[in-house]
């Protein structure tokens, strides 16, 4: 029996199906079984195609997963489309096959980037912290004597810990852009 959410169910990333479930005191019942009906065929089809069994997806759930690129990981809709190709669903010409490597190559350098970026962040973090202990230590000391200087001290600790939070503030945006690459 259809329900009026499955579609737009369809259409949720796993991530919001599961926050559906969750809340689910905020929805309408049959979109909370719509989510959990949802979940039950992705699980389905993606144990399916791990072990490499196509057996009892129909042609139409094939298609409509395969098409599905905002949704499903890449590995799952790659070997969706393989099937769809094996099973003559779609046609395999130097265009579509383009598409799929440009596809490929994206996921590829997102990939990548996004490595980079957590790797950024982390080393913003520890020369946030060093370079705030750095200055305030260099920004309260009183001219080559060495001695700490009272009156300097609320300054370099101000100084100090803006540099602190300008770095693991950078640090937390490249983090950030990490994880929506990733995804």
């Amino acid at each position: 029996m259809k329900n009026q959410f499955d579609e737009k169910m369809s259409l949720m990333t796993d991530e919001q199906l599961k926050d559906v479930l969750d809340k689910k005191d905020d929805y309408q019942a049959e979109a909370v079984i719509a989510a959990k009906n949802e979940i039950k065929l992705r699980e389905k089809i993606s144990n399916q195609i791990s072990s490499g069994n196509f057996i009892g997806i129909s042609d139409t759930e094939l298609l409509n997963y395969a098409n599905k690129k905002d949704v499903l990981p890449y590995s799952i809709i790659a070997s969706l489309t393989e099937e769809a190709k094996r099973r003559n669903l779609i046609e395999e010409n130097n265009d579509q096959n383009n598409d799929q490597t440009g596809t490929n190559e994206e996921y590829s350098d997102n990939s990548t980037i996004s490595s980079f970026l957590n790797i950024l962040g982390v080393i913003l973090y520890i020369l946030g912290i060093i370079g705030a202990i750095y200055l305030f230590v260099n920004l309260s000391k009183s001219g080559w004597s060495g001695k700490f200087d009272e009156d300097k001290l609320p300054q370099a600790l101000i100084i100090s810990a803006l540099f602190l939070i300008y770095n693991v503030m950078f640090g937390l945006i490249c983090q950030g852009i990490s994880k929506l690459l990733n995804k």
